[in-house]
C-alpha cells in the first residue's frame, strides 16, 4: 500500500510541477511581450498624438509673421487665418479642441471644435466692445450663445504660461473659462513680428478626454487598463468610460482629477500602491479577485515640459487566457483519478503498479518540457486507463495550450511570416538538401532593410506604415524562390533564407533579386508608397543554431556597411566587416570618456583671400582624436559615430568653446581684429533646443565678437533637415553670427531651400577643385557656383586647393578665399604665428 500510494502522489507531484513551471514560464514571457508591446505604442502614439498642436502653432506663428497679420484692437486678419488653417488643413485633428491667438493688449480670437464636428467663434476685440462673446458658428455673422464681458485672456493660465516659457511650451493642467469648462492642457507659442516685438500667444488646446479616448483604441488589451499620471500621481488619462475628475465645481474649477489610488477603475486603483517600486520591467504586484497583477510604468517626457508616466497593468487572464483555469481543471481530475485509484489499488495493485510507474516517468518527461510522451494503459482495467486517459488529456491540453504560443512566438503577427526566433527554430529542424563539402547543409542568407522607413512611418501615419510592411511581406513571399525563409525579424528588416552554395555569384544574385523587388510602388492603405531598401548578404554551412544566429549577425554588419554607401546598396559580407563593426562598437564606446580625458585636440586650417595675394584672414577648426589604444583616429571615422551615438552633442559644443577660447585669446595679442573662425556644427546640433544659448554662452564667455564666427553646415544635411533648423539659424544670424554651406555641389540637386534658408557664404568641395584645372566639366560647376553666390550676394570659399595652377583659376573665376595644403595643413594654434606676418603667396 506504502509504495502504491507513494508512487501516486510523486506521479500528481510532477504532473502539478510540471504544470505549474510552464504556467510560471507562459505568465513571464507573455507579461513582457504583451505589456511591453502595449507601452511601446502608447508612448509612440501619445508623441505623434501630442505633436499635432505644434504643427499648428507653427504654421499659426509664420503666418502671423510673414503676412503681419496682428493688429492692435482688431482680431480679423488673424480670425481668417485661424478659419483657413484650423478649419481645412487641420480639420482632422479631431483631439485639437481650440486654436486660439491672445493679444498682448487683451485681445483674443479662436475657433473651438464642437461635438457636431462644427466651429464656434470666439472673438474679443473692438468690433465685440470689448467683451468675449462665443458664437454658434465659425463666424461673427453667427448667434451669439455666450458672452464674458470680463474676460481677459493675459489672466489666464495658457497665456502666463507661454510668456514665462518664451518659447513653446505646455501648460499645467486646467479648466477652460467658457460654459463648458472642460479640463485641457494647451500647447502655447510666443508670436513676434519681424523685429522680434512680442505680439501674443498662440494656443492650441488639447482635451485630456481625447488622451483617454485613444488610450481605449489598443490592442490586446482585454480588460486590462493604460493609465497617464503627472508628477503628483494624478491621472491624465485612462483607458475605458471611468472619469477622472473628482468633482464638479464652480466657475474656471471643472473638477479635481483623482488620485491613482481614487481611480473608479479598479486595475488602476489596485496599482496605486505599488507605483513608487514599478519600473520599465513587467512585474506582479497583486491577486485582486483571485488574479495575478502586472504593472508596467515608464516615463513619458518631451522637450516643452511634459514629465508624465505611463502606466499599464493587466490580469493573468488576458495574458494567458483560460491556461490556469484547463491546468488547474486537468489537475484535479488527475488527482480524483489517483485518489480513486489508490481505493482500488489495493485488489488490484500487482496489475496497477506498472501503469502508474509509466505515468511517474511520464509526468517527469513532460516536467522536463518533452510532450510528445503519450502514455498507454498496458492492461484492460478500467481504473488503469481512467488515469492514463486523464494524464494524456491534460499533456494534450497543455501541449496545445503551448502550441498556440510558440505559435505566436514563431510567427509575426502583423505579416504572417516567420519571427527571428521562428527563422533559427525553422532552420535548426529543417534537413536541407544541399550539403557542403563538410557534410553541412549551406544557406545564403539577405537581409533587407528599408530606407528612411521611420520618416515614412512619420508621414504616412503608423497605420498606413503597417499596411506597407505587410504589403513588402506579401511581395518577397510571392516572389522569393522556391523552398526558401521569408522572415520579419525586426521592425523594418527581413531576412530572405535561401538553401544553396554560399558561392559569390549566388550571394550577389540574391542581393541584386532582392534590390530589383523595390523597383515598383508598393501598397499602403489607399495610398501608393516609393520605398528603397538596402541589403546585407552573408551565407555558409548550417551546422547548429549558434551558426544561424552567426549569420544573421553577418548580414546585419552587411547591411550596416550597405546603409553607409547609401539607399539602393546591397553588400556581401566579409571578414574585415565584423572587425571594423568591433572597432566602431569599442571607438562609439570610448568616445565619451575620451572627451573627459582630454583625448580630443583643434589644429587649424588657414583660410586665405585669394585678391589680397594669399592673406591669411580666417582658419577652420578641425577636431583631432588620439586615442591612447589606437592612435591617431580619422574624423572621417568618428565623426559619423558621433552622429549615430548622438555624441556629436557634447563634442561639438566642446569644439565650439575651445575654438571660441583659442581666437578670442589670439584677437586679444593683436590678431587681425577682422580674423574669421570657421567651426563645423551638425544639424543634429542645430535643432536641439539650447544650441543658440549654447553658441551665445561659447561667445560671451570666450569675448569673441559674433562677426569673427563662421558656422558651417553641410549641404546635404540641410537639404533633407534645414526648414527644422531654420529657426536657429535665423536666431544666430540677428546675433551677428555668420552661416555657411560646407561641400556646396555634392548636395542635392535642388536648390529650392537656398531662397528659404539664411546663409551668408558657400564652400566649393575639394572634388570641383581639384579636377577644375584638368577637367572642363569640373570649371564649368565652379564658374555655376561662383554665379550663385553673386546672386545671392554672399561670400565663396573654396576647399581643397594644393596647386598654384588650382588658386589662379579660382581667382580667375571670381573666388575671393580658399584653403587648402598649398597654404598650409592644419596645426595646432601654438605653431601658428601672427597671420599679419605670414608668408603671403601670390595666388598663381
Amino acid at each position: 500500500m506504502l509504495p502504491f500510494a507513494t508512487l501516486m502522489l510523486v506521479s500528481v507531484a510532477l504532473m502539478g510541477y510540471a504544470a505549474h513551471i510552464g504556467h510560471e514560464r507562459l505568465l513571464t514571457e507573455q507579461s513582457q511581450r504583451v505589456i511591453g508591446s502595449l507601452t511601446a505604442r502608447t508612448h509612440d502614439v501619445l508623441s505623434h498624438f501630442l505633436d499635432a498642436p505644434y504643427a499648428i502653432l507653427r504654421v499659426m506663428r509664420q503666418e502671423i509673421l510673414f503676412d503681419e497679420l496682428y493688429t492692435p484692437g482688431d482680431m480679423s486678419g488673424i480670425e481668417s487665418k485661424i478659419r483657413a488653417l484650423y478649419g481645412t488643413a487641420f480639420v482632422e485633428q479631431q483631439h485639437v479642441s481650440v486654436v486660439a491667438f491672445g493679444g498682448r493688449n487683451g485681445e483674443f480670437v479662436g475657433l473651438r471644435r464642437e461635438t457636431n464636428n462644427g466651429f464656434a467663434a470666439m472673438v474679443l476685440d473692438k468690433r465685440t466692445n470689448g467683451e468675449l462673446r462665443i458664437h454658434a458658428g465659425d463666424t461673427l455673422n453667427s448667434p451669439v450663445i455666450a458672452q464674458y464681458p470680463g474676460y481677459d485672456p493675459r489672466s489666464r493660465p495658457w497665456y502666463m504660461e507661454g510668456v514665462q516659457n518664451a518659447g513653446p511650451g505646455w501648460t499645467p493642467i486646467y479648466s477652460n473659462y467658457d460654459e463648458k469648462q472642460e479640463i485641457t492642457i494647451s500647447a502655447t507659442s510666443p508670436s513676434v513680428d519681424r523685429n522680434g516685438a512680442f505680439q501674443g500667444i498662440i494656443v492650441a488646446d488639447v482635451k485630456l478626454e481625447g488622451i483617454s479616448r485613444f488610450l481605449g483604441n489598443a490592442p490586446d488589451l482585454g480588460h486590462g487598463a493604460i493609465f497617464i499620471i503627472d508628477g503628483n500621481d494624478r491621472l491624465v488619462a485612462q483607458t475605458g468610460s471611468n472619469p477622472i475628475l473628482a468633482t464638479t465645481g464652480g466657475k474656471e474649477k471643472g473638477g479635481t482629477r483623482l488620485l491613482v489610488q481614487e481611480s473608479h477603475h479598479p486595475l488602476v486603483r489596485a496599482a496605486a500602491p505599488f507605483l513608487s517600486h514599478a519600473g520599465d520591467t513587467a512585474r506582479e504586484i497583486t491577486r485582486a479577485e483571485g488574479e495575478r497583477l502586472f504593472l508596467k510604468v515608464t516615463p513619458y517626457t518631451d522637450a516643452r515640459g511634459l514629465d508624465w508616466r505611463i502606466g499599464v497593468v493587466m490580469n493573468e487572464s488576458d495574458l494567458i487566457g483560460t491556461l490556469r483555469g484547463e491546468i488547474l481543471t486537468t489537475l484535479w481530475l488527475v488527482i480524483g483519478i489517483a485518489l480513486f485509484g489508490v481505493v482500488v489499488g489495493l485488489a488490484l495493485l500487482q496489475l496497477i503498479i506498472q501503469p502508474i510507474l509509466n505515468t511517474a516517468h511520464a509526468a517527469k518527461t513532460l516536467a522536463r518540457g518533452e510532450w510528445r510522451h503519450e502514455l498507454t494503459p498496458g492492461v484492460s482495467l478500467r481504473e488503469t486507463a481512467l488515469l492514463v486517459d486523464a494524464f494524456n488529456d491534460m499533456s494534450v491540453r497543455l501541449r496545445r495550450s503551448f502550441q498556440e504560443l510558440r505559435d505566436r512566438i514563431v510567427r509575426d503577427p502583423l505579416t504572417n511570416l516567420l519571427s527571428r526566433s521562428g527563422l533559427c527554430e525553422t532552420l535548426a529542424d529543417r534537413k536541407l538538401s544541399s550539403p557542403g563539402p563538410d557534410g553541412d547543409a549551406t544557406v545564403v542568407v539577405a537581409l533587407i532593410g528599408l530606407d528612411g522607413f521611420r520618416g515614412i512611418n512619420n508621414s504616412i501615419g503608423h497605420g498606413a506604415g503597417d499596411g506597407l510592411l505587410t504589403s513588402v511581406a506579401h511581395r518577397l513571399a510571392t516572389h522569393c524562390p522556391d523552398g526558401a525563409l521569408v522572415a520579419r525579424v525586426e521592425g523594418d528588416e527581413f531576412a530572405v533564407v535561401l538553401d544553396s552554395p554560399a558561392t559569390p555569384e549566388t550571394m550577389q544574385a540574391l542581393g541584386q533579386w532582392a534590390l530589383g523587388l523595390f523597383a515598383s510602388p508598393f501598397r499602403a492603405d489607399e495610398d501608393e508608397v516609393v520605398v528603397s531598401a538596402c541589403i546585407g548578404v552573408t551565407g555558409g554551412p548550417l551546422n547548429q543554431l549558434d551558426t544561424i544566429e552567426s549569420h544573421l549577425r553577418h548580414a546585419s554588419v552587411a547591411l550596416s556597411e550597405a546603409k553607409r554607401r547609401g539607399p539602393r546598396s546591397a553588400r556581401v559580407f566579409e571578414p574585415d566587416m565584423m572587425s571594423k563593426s568591433k572597432e566602431r562598437t569599442r571607438l562609439t564606446a570610448e568616445m565619451a570618456p575620451a572627451l573627459a580625458r582630454g583625448e580630443f585636440r583643434l589644429v587649424y586650417q588657414p583660410v586665405v583671400d585669394l585678391t589680397r595675394g594669399g592673406r591669411v584672414v580666417g582658419a577652420e577648426a578641425l577636431i583631432r582624436w588620439h586615442n591612447p589604444r589606437g592612435g591617431m583616429v580619422p574624423p572621417d571615422l568618428f565623426i559619423p559615430l558621433a552622429e549615430e551615438s548622438g555624441q556629436i552633442l557634447d563634442i561639438g559644443h566642446w569644439v565650439l568653446r575651445t575654438a571660441c577660447q583659442d581666437i578670442a585669446e589670439r584677437l586679444h595679442r593683436g590678431w587681425p581684429s577682422d580674423f574669421d573662425l570657421h567651426v563645423n556644427v551638425s544639424v543634429r546640433q542645430l535643432i536641439q533646443s539650447g544650441f543658440v544659448e549654447t553658441v551665445e554662452t561659447a561667445l560671451r564667455d570666450s569675448g569673441l565678437p559674433a562677426d569673427n564666427l563662421t558656422l558651417e553646415i553641410t549641404e546635404t544635411s540641410l537639404a533633407t533637415d534645414g526648414m527644422i533648423a531654420r529657426e536657429a539659424l535665423i536666431q544666430l544670424r540677428d546675433m551677428g553670427v555668420r552661416v555657411a554651406i560646407d561641400d556646396f555641389g555634392t548636395g542635392y540637386s535642388s536648390l529650392s531651400y537656398l531662397t528659404s534658408l539664411p546663409f551668408d557664404g558657400l564652400k566649393i568641395d575639394r572634388s570641383f577643385v581639384s579636377g577644375m584645372t584638368g577637367n572642363g566639366q569640373s570649371r564649368t560647376i565652379v564658374h555655376s557656383i561662383v554665379g550663385i553666390a553673386r546672386s545671392f550676394d554672399v561670400h565663396l570659399v573654396a576647399e581643397g586647393v594644393e596647386t598654384l595652377e588650382q588658386a589662379a583659376a579660382l581667382r580667375d573665376l571670381g573666388c575671393e578665399r580658399a584653403q587648402g595644403y598649398l597654404f598650409g595643413r592644419p596645426l595646432p594654434l601654438s605653431d601658428w604665428t601672427d597671420p599679419a606676418h605670414l608668408p603671403r603667396l601670390a595666388a598663381g
